[in-house]
């Protein structure tokens, strides 16, 4: 099997950013690569800066769109281009470590029917300073992981080598999602494939709350909507049921709701705090966040940072 791997590098406005990721690429130890650079309607010197690359070196390659206003397009245009076996998707602002393709590659070679490899990262904060791996702060899975998907998407994007052929029977990512569109693909991959990940830390990942993915209210309003498409396999699976599943919606519609209400619409955030409960009726938590939301009103802030900080949500 050819080991080509096409990287996939959507981009918006990032001309500086873009440089250091193209160079991180271009340094990998293994070199059998192509890189495609879909630019999403940006202003600024992209083009230029990446017809540098290009004129350089026949393996950058360079497509322009206009803006879609969400990476999820310039990604499935850039797999529409991939002429590798394996795709793998690094964000403009991130990074990859040296041998990052050679070992995922090696991950692949240990196991055929694996269709996505994933790896542990650096977090970078918006000056590019590195901070803790990801592993240590999460359990990485492997293997069958689709129930524990279903719980919590743990496969950072720009880590992420995925089979092509894998990618393309799962009819690529959703354009419908503006965030969800990973781990809906990932879903889709899941359920019929093994994935593994290699632990040591092969990318550096910038962790920024202004970006897109710091949307959390709208995340977790697409991942709603991802996790309802799974209810006939996941109530059906053993590993889940339904006693599980509707726990897994009911955290989801929580966490809507408690950001919902933090941003400042609470009428929305009601709704959702209505539905977490509907779906788990014997949990306190949620039933008096509901309770809160409907009669104390904005003095309930105070309140919902703490309820949401019990239940995991990561607020401010």
């Amino acid at each position: 099997m050819s080991t080509l791997v096409s990287v996939v590098i959507p981009t918006h406005n990032r001309a500086a950013l873009l440089r250091k990721a193209i160079d991180s690429v271009l340094a990998q130890t293994h070199q059998e690569f192509e890189i495609i650079v879909v630019d999403n309607g940006s202003t600024d010197e992209t083009r230029e800066m990446v017809g540098g690359y290009v004129a350089k070196d026949a393996r950058v390659r360079y497509h322009y769109q206009e803006n879609s206003g969400s990476p999820v397009s310039p990604r499935n245009k850039a797999a529409a281009l991939a002429r590798g076996t394996y795709l793998a998707f690094l964000d403009s602002d991130d990074l990859w470590l040296r041998d990052k393709l050679a070992r995922q590659l090696a991950k692949f070679a240990e196991e055929p029917d694996t269709a996505i490899v994933y790896s542990d990262f650096y977090m970078m904060d918006k000056d590019g300073g590195r901070g803790a791996n990801f592993f240590s702060l999460g359990q990485p899975h492997r293997g069958q992981v689709f129930p524990r998907l279903l719980v919590k998407n743990f496969i950072p994007t720009s880590t992420a080598m995925i089979k092509k052929t894998a990618f393309a029977e799962a009819g690529g990512m959703d354009e419908r999602y503006r965030i969800a569109h990973d781990i809906d693909l990932y879903l889709k991959i899941a359920s019929k494939y093994p994935v593994d990940y290699c632990d040591q830390p092969l990318a550096q990942i910038r962790m920024d709350a202004s970006s897109l993915s710091g949307n959390r209210a709208l995340l977790f309003e697409e991942i709603i909507d991802v996790t309802k498409k799974w209810e006939d396999k996941a109530t059906a699976d053993p590993r889940i049921g339904r006693r599980r599943y509707t726990g897994i919606l009911a955290r989801y519609y929580f966490r809507a709701g408690v950001y919902r209400f933090l941003d400042g619409d609470r009428r929305v955030a009601k709704d959702y705090l209505r539905q977490a409960v509907r779906h788990s009726p014997l949990d306190a938590v949620y039933f008096l966040s509901y309770l809160v939301a409907t009669t104390v009103g904005w003095a309930a802030v105070p309140i919902f940072r703490f309820a949401g900080r019990n239940k995991g949500v990561f607020v401010k």
